[in-house]
């Protein structure tokens, strides 16, 4: 009923403002109604598929300034904004800026006729705005500030934007369409352009036949608009981040406090240890707590992330044996509060027995300590073998005394954010790993980036200074500073 009944609601707007061919109008309401994007929503999210209110908002908007009842036509305003709040608040937002551009660019393009008609418009605007709080003012506090709220986005709604070659390619749910379209969005149900090259190419004809007309120059502007918004945080082409600098970064920048990143991460934990363990990865390493923490975050942030190790174990011991996993530490571990050792040490008993993989948190570390301190190991060894003349360091011997000696090396480091550099991660482990950068954030980071890291690599031609090898590669260790590290099975 979602997409018939916006296709009706977009018919008669288009018979009554636009045209007097019925089968023109009837095409057009179709296509707001049974685009690709709508098609797809509708398949998990009829909300956003019944947009039927949307075209009486236009109506009504467009009413404003040249009725003679303005407080009546806002009145009605106020209520259908409403009604389209219950129904989804998203398409409120867009449907907002859609009327501001459009109804902008016509007020701009004939501002000599339109001035006289901006007191009024704006006295049946603000009587929709007062009718529109008043009704949603009690759903909007329980929504924001009211039992079981939260603040702000997670994390991960940062990610969705609009992959660029998702505008020519066809959608998967369509008779021209592809499958492995999918993987231009951000699932199945958010295939939301997939235009394909033969309707672009229809659109973009229409507006240079038509471009004289005021209407269309709006509709093209408004359109470009939110094309361009629609991007959001992180450009995409093909399935690929090409960089972060989509319209929406600046929002994005310190759009949380480190505190609810820190919280956001965990979720990110949660997921890429799922999901390795599921694909058989043997070793993973999560680079949790530098210690140059210590030393450059201020003290009750600090403090903030023992306390979330701790939580993080104790409610994270179930899911972890459940997926077979083992729990080993890396780094000073002796200088960590008394309380977070004894938990870490109660998780790892917990899970000692298990035979899947070995997930490993780099804790207090720092890659220039660990050399350090297995030099001193090497040294301490000799001393009371034999005496220091004895003493005999070759490759071997340093690895036997890293932290990292119950590990294979990593096969493969995950670097997220788009940061260029190991940050005193694994130095000599790292030899020979292969390096995969990803622009997305930590706490945005989940098991399809883990994927899409190790598909990577398995492209890659590792010769470790030799020549050509054919044979595949191993499901690898992983290694990831905010990043996640892999090593040889």
């Amino acid at each position: 009923l979602a997409p018939v009944s916006t296709a009706v609601a977009w018919y008669w707007l288009f018979s009554r403002r636009l045209t007097d061919s019925w089968p023109v109008a009837l095409l057009g309401g179709a296509f707001c109604a049974f685009a690709p994007g709508l098609i797809s929503q509708d398949s998990a999210h009829p909300n956003i598929a019944a947009q039927f209110v949307v075209p009486l908002i236009f109506w009504q908007v467009s009413r404003l300034a040249y009725s003679r009842h303005r407080i009546r036509d806002g009145l009605v305003l106020g209520l259908l904004v409403t009604y389209q709040m219950f129904l989804n608040q998203e398409i409120v937002l867009i449907t907002a800026l859609a009327c501001l551009v459009f109804f902008g660019f016509w007020a701009a393009s004939r501002w000599t006729q339109t001035r006289a008609l901006l007191p009024g418009f704006l006295v049946g605007l603000g009587t929709a705005t007062v009718v529109a709080l008043a009704l949603l003012a009690y759903p909007l506090w329980y929504q924001f500030a009211g039992p079981q709220h939260y603040a702000g986005l997670g994390p991960g709604a940062y990610g969705f934007g609009t992959d660029l070659a998702s505008f020519t390619a066809y959608s998967s749910t369509s008779l021209s369409g592809d499958a492995g379209a999918v993987h231009l969005a951000t699932s199945a149900t958010e295939e939301n352009a997939f235009f394909g090259p033969a309707l672009l190419a229809v659109a973009v004809l229409a507006a240079v036949l038509f471009w004289r007309r005021l209407v269309v120059r709006a509709t093209v502007v408004t359109a470009l608009v939110l094309t361009v918004l629609s991007v959001g945080v992180y450009v995409r082409v093909g399935g690929h981040y090409v960089c972060h600098c989509g319209p929406l970064m600046p929002l994005r920048r310190g759009h949380l406090p480190r505190v609810a990143g820190h919280r956001a991460g965990v979720t990110s934990v949660r997921y890429v240890v799922e999901c390795a363990s599921r694909i058989g990865i043997p070793s993973l390493t999560l680079y949790a707590f530098s210690e140059e923490n210590w030393k450059r975050r201020p003290k009750a942030e600090v403090d903030f992330l023992m306390q979330l190790l701790g939580r993080y174990l104790k409610q994270e011991v179930p899911t972890l044996h459940k997926n077979n996993v083992r729990l080993q530490y890396i780094g000073r571990l002796h200088e960590l509060p008394t309380g977070v050792q004894e938990k870490m040490e109660w998780a790892r008993k917990e899970l000692a027995r298990n035979s899947g993989m070995v997930l490993t948190l780099a804790l207090n570390y720092s890659a220039r300590s660990e050399i350090v301190d297995a030099f001193k190991s090497v040294v301490r060894a000799a001393t009371s073998n034999g005496g220091i003349e004895h003493l005999k360091i070759d490759e071997d011997t340093i690895s036997q005394h890293l932290y990292t000696s119950h590990l294979p090396d990593p096969d493969l480091v995950i670097r997220t954010s788009g940061e260029m550099r190991l940050s005193n991660f694994l130095l000599w482990q790292l030899a020979y790993a292969e390096i995969y950068v990803t622009p997305t954030l930590w706490p945005e980071f989940r098991g399809t980036h883990l994927l899409e890291g190790i598909a990577d690599y398995q492209k890659r031609d590792r010769r470790y200074g030799g020549l050509n090898d054919s044979h595949s590669a191993p499901a690898p260790a992983v290694a990831s500073r905010g990043a996640s590290r892999a090593g040889r099975s």
